[in-house]
């Protein structure tokens, strides 16, 4: 539900369902660093909170560099286990910022 409040521009609808997964602790925050979808929400200062409180680093924009507005699209119909989802990701993501 977050990603389509944050998707529609509605952030304080958008966080208070980052913080119900997050007090539920919710394992989908930790993508929260991975795609281009919280780019709406990245700049607030909630959103820098939040990541801090879950551990995750701080990731600038996808958009924001060099004008860029592309994701990475990952198949995890593979049952994989989260170290190799993580691993994926971070490569992919590496991949796709190149230049």
């Amino acid at each position: 539900m977050a990603e389509l409040y944050a998707a529609l521009g509605e952030r304080d609808e958008a966080f208070a369902w980052l913080e119900r997964a997050f007090d539920e602790k919710s394992q989908q925050l930790t993508y929260l660093n991975s795609g281009a979808e919280w780019d709406p929400l990245r700049s607030d200062p909630r959103f820098q909170d939040l990541v801090r409180r879950i551990g995750l680093p701080h990731r600038p924009s996808v958009s924001a560099k060099a004008g860029r507005a592309e994701s990475v699209v990952l198949d995890f119909q593979q049952p994989i286990g989260m170290a190799e989802r993580v691993a994926t990701a971070s490569q992919a993501y590496e991949e796709s910022n190149a230049v």
